[in-house]
């Protein structure tokens, strides 16, 4: 993939997510949030597997209970691993999002999907209503995959 910022921009409004679960009563945000393949670079399992365990481990430091999900394309042929977790405002999902070295995020609020930039380069945008975004993939289709540095 092409690491232009434009392009991973434009990339990222077209992502879609397996089921998670998420309270729209709630006034906190929740996060979704790659852990997989920082700064937008295709990166080893071992890599991967090291980045996914410090943000898991920053957020049981923190208390924080998250639930674990693929985010990817359409038909789920490319996927990155992703965590949902509820923070208290958006400055605390940029902070995240910085350290787990991604650029952009999805925040989820009153049901509505909006993707930002870490870097604040781009204004956020609201793609629409969370269920849109999201698709049911069996478990088997999300466990094999022939690239192990986009699924295992």
């Amino acid at each position: 993939m092409e690491n232009n910022s434009l392009a991973l921009w434009q990339i990222y409004q077209t992502a879609r997510f397996s089921q998670f679960s998420h309270d729209s009563r709630t006034n906190r945000v929740l996060v979704v949030l790659s852990v997989w393949n920082a700064h937008g670079k295709t990166c080893s399992v071992m890599q991967n597997r090291k980045l996914a365990a410090f943000v898991a481990a920053l957020l049981r430091k923190q208390g924080i209970q998250f639930q674990t999900l693929w985010g990817g394309s359409e038909n789920m042929c490319y996927r990155e691993l992703t965590f949902a977790f509820y923070v208290s405002n958006t400055n605390d999902a940029y902070a995240f999002a910085r350290l787990a070295k991604q650029k952009a995020f999805y925040i989820v609020k009153n049901r509505k999907l909006t993707l930002c930039a870490t870097n604040k380069r781009y204004l956020p945008k609201t793609l629409g209503n969370v269920k849109e975004y999201l698709v049911a993939v069996s478990k088997r289709q999300l466990i094999y995959a022939n690239n192990q540095a986009i699924a295992e």
